[in-house]
């Protein structure tokens, strides 16, 4: 009997060993694939910044309701923008959203001339473009905006849509009959040069100025677009607490600028994302070298500070996404602001709730120096998770393993190296 009973106990023991062992391999797994969801997330993210604004330095859309503003009217719009807190604060979620655009260097055709009268490009070879694609129509500009008075490209964009591809390809038309090319898919107006009114139609038009427009076309192409927004689903509806809590990562491969949006547009593409937060940092030339008054973020350098509240864009919903109207601005047309820098920082959670003991505080960064609205992390305050489960925030209820991780990425088609 005896025996048996220290049997038993050995048998026991080894079987709690085993289950010990067992449970902090299982949690060590899955501290693993939350790091790894947050590397994942952080690098698609920063590729995209790294890419962003390649020959954009601002564009207009051919229609007047991009980001679903209904006549919104000819704007310019910023290649990356940040829309601080895309949750409206409902049930204490604060995530940000990001979009970023710019032009394929692997899709330009040149421009030979422009025909007004029909909304027609003639190119100088054959198209690499079909029927319904989203394009870019770039017009190049020298502009003296560099602080030490070089010469630097300034690149305006239209975007529009390929209506019709004739001649063999030499030849693409932006007709007024689509919705992206105009505001009630009529062709009655002119709308593609309205709406695009940054843009110098007029100089390049072989049929209104033949002596004169070959001097400009060499300044002027049509390029493929890529755009995307990113967000945490913000939830709509009846069910907006419960998509909130699973965290989704979603992309939008219109960036918003459908003139007919569609929730379709938007893709899932995983769970378990409680919080995207992101900072800018721009060059303020015109912004006294050592005025402590001029230093937002409190970094020393009053030339370049941090942005991390809704002062990254402008705060008027009506003309969401253009460039931020905080900015210091001396009445000198240039050299102008510029965005160097942008801050992202993802913190992810277990898909379900964990038995062991869950994360009982946030691993968020702390800003070194600087307030909510000018720090390089972000501007939502860390959600208390000692509190009673109904009190956080809806995507910090339940036991769960938190994991946060950070990077600075140079915009590097924008403002690196001012």
């Amino acid at each position: 009997m005896i025996s048996l009973l220290v049997a038993s106990l050995l048998v026991g023991f080894v079987f709690a060993v085993h289950v010990s062992i067992s449970g902090g391999y299982r949690r060590q797994a899955t501290v693993s694939d939350l790091q790894q969801k947050a590397r994942a997330a952080r690098d698609l993210l920063t590729q995209s910044i790294r890419t962003a604004g390649f020959h954009v330095t601002s564009f207009q859309t051919a229609h007047d309701s991009p980001y679903g503003i209904v006549n919104a009217g000819p704007r310019p719009y910023s290649p990356v923008q940040v829309i601080d807190n895309v949750d409206g604060g409902a049930n204490g979620a604060e995530a940000d959203g990001l979009r970023v655009y710019e032009t394929n260097p692997n899709q330009r055709n040149t421009v030979a001339g422009y025909d007004s009268a029909t909304n027609t490009f003639e190119l100088n070879e054959a198209s690499q473009f079909a029927v319904d694609d989203i394009v870019a129509i770039v017009q190049q500009n020298i502009a003296d905006i560099d602080a030490d008075g070089e010469a630097e490209a300034q690149f305006r964009v239209c975007v529009a849509q390929v209506t019709g591809v004739l001649n063999g390809g030499l030849s693409l038309e932006f007709a007024e009959t689509s919705d992206w090319n105009s505001n009630d898919g009529a062709a009655d107006e002119a709308d593609l040069e309205a709406n695009c009114s940054d843009l110098d139609f007029l100089s390049v038009d072989s049929t209104l100025n033949a002596a004169t427009f070959a001097d400009n076309t060499p300044n002027w192409s049509i390029e493929g677009w890529s755009a995307r927004s990113f967000r945490i689903d913000p939830g709509e509806g009846t069910d907006r607490a419960t998509r909130q809590s699973w965290g989704i990562l979603q992309v939008n491969d219109t960036g918003e600028l459908s003139p007919n949006p569609q929730a379709t547009d938007w893709t899932s593409l995983d769970i378990g994302f409680a919080d995207l937060q992101i900072a800018s940092r721009y060059w303020e030339p015109c912004d006294t070298i050592g005025d402590a008054t001029l230093d937002l973020d409190g970094d020393g350098d009053s030339q370049r500070d941090w942005y991390s509240g809704n002062n990254q864009t402008d705060n008027d919903p009506a003309i969401n996404g253009v460039f931020p109207d905080v900015l210091c601005n001396n009445g000198a047309a240039l050299p102008a602001p510029a965005l160097t820098q942008l801050s992202v920082s993802i913190t992810v959670k277990t898909s379900g709730e964990v038995s062991g003991p869950a994360t009982t505080a946030p691993p968020a960064p702390t800003p070194a120096t600087g307030t909510a609205n000018n720090n390089e992390f972000g501007n939502h305050s860390d959600p208390q998770l000692d509190q009673p489960e109904d009190s956080r925030p809806v995507r910090y209820r339940g036991d769960f393993l938190l994991r946060w991780t950070s990077a600075i990425v140079d915009t590097r088609n924008l403002g690196v190296g001012l």
